[in-house]
C-alpha cells in the first residue's frame, strides 16, 4: 500500500475549553465508528507484540475496575471526582523503567538517549517485546518508560483525562523529568522519544511544557519526536510555524495507517492535512493542531506497534 507524506501546516495556539474539546471527540468517534472494529485487524504474530497472560490480565484488571466504581458509587465514597482515579494512580507504583540494552553493546550510540512511553492495555512483559522489536530495528538501546495499565477501562478514562482535560499525570512527571535529565547532559547530542497511542497524549503534553520552559533552542534541537498511531489531538502547538513546522525541535513524524480508528480520531483529525478528513463542519476547530510531518499508509488496519 502507498504511504503518502504531508507536512503539518497553519500551527495554531490551543486555548479551546474541555467541553468544546468533548463534543468534537464525540461527533468524530460517531463519524468514524465503523472502523473501530478493525482496530485489531490484523492479529499481530504470536510473541510480537502482545501474550496471552497479558489479555487474560486486561480482562481481570477491567472486570476489577468496574466492580471497584460499582461498589465505591454504592458506597458513596467518592468524596472527590478525582479520588478513585488517584488511588489507582498510587497502585501504579513508581518503577517504570525497562531498559533494553542496544545490539552494538552498551557503549556504542553512547551519544544518543532512546525513550518509548507504551499505550493502553501494555503490560511489562508486551513493553519488553515492543522495545526488543525497537532495539532490532535501530540497533540502539533503547528505555521503556511503561505506562503501567490497570485495565482497559481506567486506560481510557485516563486517555480521555490527559487528552480533553489536559491532567497531567505520574508519569508525565517521570518523563519530563527523563528529558530534562538527557537534554542537560553535555554527552548526548540525540534525545530520542517514540510514542504509541496514549504515549501520544503523554508526548504532546511534554511538548506543551517543554515549550513553556526555559530550554534553550540548542537544547530543544536536541530532542526527536515520533509517534506511532498518536491519540493526542494536538502536538506542538505554537503561536507561529517555528523550524519550518518543528516548533524548534530536532524533528517530528508522526506514522499511522488511515483505517486506525485510534489515529483518525487523534492525528488525521487533528492535523489538518490528509484528504479524507477535510477543514469541514466536523473537523474544522481541529485542523492545523500539529508541528511536523505525517506519515499516511492508504486503506492500511492495524492499530498496535508492530503495524507501523
Amino acid at each position: 500500500m502507498p504511504t503518502y507524506i504531508y507536512n503539518a501546516i497553519h500551527v495554531k495556539a490551543d486555548n479551546e475549553r474541555p467541553s468544546k474539546r468533548v463534543w468534537r471527540d464525540f461527533k468524530i468517534v460517531v463519524s468514524r465508528w465503523r472502523d473501530l472494529g478493525v482496530i485489531c485487524q490484523p492479529l499481530p504474530p504470536p510473541g510480537t507484540d502482545v501474550k496471552l497472560v497479558g489479555l487474560l490480565k486486561q480482562f481481570a484488571l477491567g472486570m476489577v475496575f468496574i466492580w471497584a466504581v460499582i461498589l465505591a458509587l454504592l458506597a458513596k465514597v467518592c468524596s472527590h471526582k478525582w479520588s478513585a482515579l488517584a488511588t489507582l494512580h498510587r497502585l501504579k507504583g513508581t518503577n517504570r523503567r525497562v531498559s533494553i540494552e542496544g545490539l552494538h553493546g552498551k557503549h556504542a550510540y553512547k551519544d544518543e538517549a532512546w525513550i518509548f512511553i507504551n499505550g493502553v492495555g501494555t503490560d511489562r512483559a508486551s513493553l519488553e517485546l515492543i522495545l526488543q522489536a525497537l532495539n532490532r530495528l535501530f540497533g540502539r538501546k533503547v528505555e521503556g518508560l511503561h505506562n503501567v495499565t490497570l485495565g482497559m477501562p481506567y486506560d481510557l478514562a485516563t486517555c480521555f483525562l490527559e487528552r480533553d482535560m489536559l491532567l497531567m499525570t505520574p508519569i508525565l512527571d517521570d518523563l519530563r523529568k527523563a528529558v530534562i535529565k538527557h537534554v542537560g547532559n553535555p554527552q548526548k547530542k540525540r534525545v530520542v522519544l517514540i510514542a504509541h497511542s496514549q504515549g501520544a497524549i503523554l508526548l504532546s503534553l511534554l511538548v506543551d511544557i517543554l515549550l513553556h520552559s526555559n530550554l534553550d533552542p540548542k537544547s530543544l534541537s536536541k530532542i526527536a519526536l515520533y509517534t506511532l498511531g498518536g491519540a493526542a489531538d494536538h502536538f506542538g502547538i505554537s503561536n507561529s510555524d517555528n523550524n519550518g513546522g518543528l516548533c524548534g525541535f530536532g524533528n517530528i513524524e508522526h506514522i499511522c495507517n488511515e483505517r486506525d480508528f485510534v489515529a483518525q480520531l487523534g492525528v488525521l483529525a487533528s492535523s489538518g492535512v490528509y484528504s479524507h478528513f477535510p477543514p469541514s463542519s466536523l473537523f474544522t476547530d481541529a485542523v492545523g493542531r500539529y508541528c511536523g510531518k505525517i506519515f499516511v499508509r492508504e486503506a492500511v488496519t492495524g492499530h498496535l506497534p508492530v503495524f507501523h
